[in-house]
């Protein structure tokens, strides 16, 4: 299971009114770049972000390690950072394309060295594939915004859509520093038990960044997984930094 969240957090239709848009646009800069560290266990990994305005909406290129695997990632999102295209390739054998098709998601190319040509059905929701970033713009507009959605490479959901929902929202201080004031977001995974995976996504309050998230699996009380926010290159200042 853990590995299916790994790839998620790596991890947006909804129309949103007019004011809404406003705030958006006048919240995310024109660029902005940053990195998540991930750990999974004994596994580290990190992902180099950039977020680039284009047109009405936003392009996200993503360049990561993965163990001895090298990836590369680009996303069209819209204003609200809701997924509309997004592109994968490895040096595994893995070249694919994924793009919102009214209540599916149609992915080709080749996946592991097999070609793939499949939709995956989404109904209305909002397909956030970063799943950090769909909650920074839930933490300035939660209407319509309780379920996101995000697609596995993964066993055991490998090639499918997943359902995240929003179980609980409250305010909380960054974990190691309680100076740090946050909304907090409690994930569930939409048709499996709590107890089986859990997730605690911190958004700093000040500025609706994403800072860090907690993942609990299998009912441990200690977080089995963890993605954090370390730096932000147009600042060149640790996000954690208020």
């Amino acid at each position: 299971m853990k590995k299916i969240f790994r790839n998620l957090l790596f991890s947006r239709v909804s129309l949103i009114v007019a004011f809404v848009f406003c705030l958006l646009r006048a919240a995310l800069a024109d660029v902005r770049s940053f990195t998540y560290k991930e750990w999974d266990q004994k596994i580290f990994s990190t992902a180099d972000f950039t977020m680039t305005r284009s047109g009405n909406g936003y392009s996200i290129s993503i360049v990561s390690m993965k163990g001895a695997t090298h990836i590369t990632q680009n996303m069209l999102c819209d204003s609200t950072l809701v997924t509309r295209q997004w592109h994968y390739k490895s040096d595994q054998n893995t070249d694919i394309s994924l793009c919102r098709n009214g209540d599916c998601i149609k992915v080709s190319g080749v996946f592991q060295g097999k070609p793939v040509d499949k939709k995956l059905t989404i109904d209305r929701g909002l397909w956030y594939q970063i799943i950090p970033l769909g909650l920074e713009t839930a933490s300035r507009d939660t209407s319509g915004r309780s379920n996101l959605w995000a697609v596995s490479l993964d066993q055991p959901a490998m090639l499918k859509a997943v359902c995240f929902r929003i179980a609980k929202i409250s305010n909380a201080p960054l974990p190691n520093h309680p100076e740090i004031r946050c909304t907090c977001f409690r994930m569930n995974i939409q048709g499996l038990p709590c107890q089986i995976w859990t997730g605690d996504y911190f958004i700093r309050q000040s500025d609706h960044i994403f800072l860090c998230c907690q993942g609990y699996a299998f009912g441990s009380k200690k977080p089995t997984n963890s993605i954090e926010s370390i730096i932000d290159k147009n600042t060149h200042a640790n996000l954690t930094n208020p």
